[in-house]
């Protein structure tokens, strides 16, 4: 098995980021913890502004 690092493992080391509030943060960050939580978090909001842009065009 490898250990070599990934480049997320260098971002995290670099930029201390994981449940720290970032400008423009939403809540619950802090329950965030891991890049898959920051990845799947970004996943459910781009589908939920899909839905309501969906719903804002269609009411044009």
């Amino acid at each position: 098995m490898s250990h070599e690092l990934k480049s997320v493992d260098y971002n995290f080391m670099r930029w201390s980021i994981l449940c720290v509030y970032v400008f423009c943060d939403t809540s619950n960050y802090d329950l965030r913890t891991t890049y898959q939580s920051e990845v799947d978090y970004l996943i459910d909001w781009l589908n939920k502004r899909y839905v309501w842009f969906d719903n804002a065009i269609n009411t044009l």
